[in-house]
């Protein structure tokens, strides 16, 4: 993905379908999402959590990585 431009809409739109587990709600509309931008890498995505709870943090980072990985392959 780091030698393609990156379409940062596009991208919001699809941490749209990241869902909270408990509150069924997306990631973008509770105001999770703090941070996308580009960077030597790709992509940089900061994601906040309301606690600290790991097996929240893991599921939704496993979320995000999977749609991630989709866009890069198309």
């Amino acid at each position: 993905m780091s030698n393609q431009k990156i379409d940062l809409p596009l991208i919001q739109r699809q941490l749209m379908q990241v869902k909270h587990p408990e509150l069924k709600k997306d990631i973008v509309s509770l105001g999770m999402v703090s941070k996308v931008e580009p960077n030597e890498e790709g992509i940089e995505i900061t994601i906040k959590t309301p606690n600290n709870d790991r097996r929240l943090q893991i599921g939704l980072e496993a979320q995000t990585r999977q749609l991630i990985s989709k866009l890069e392959t198309v």
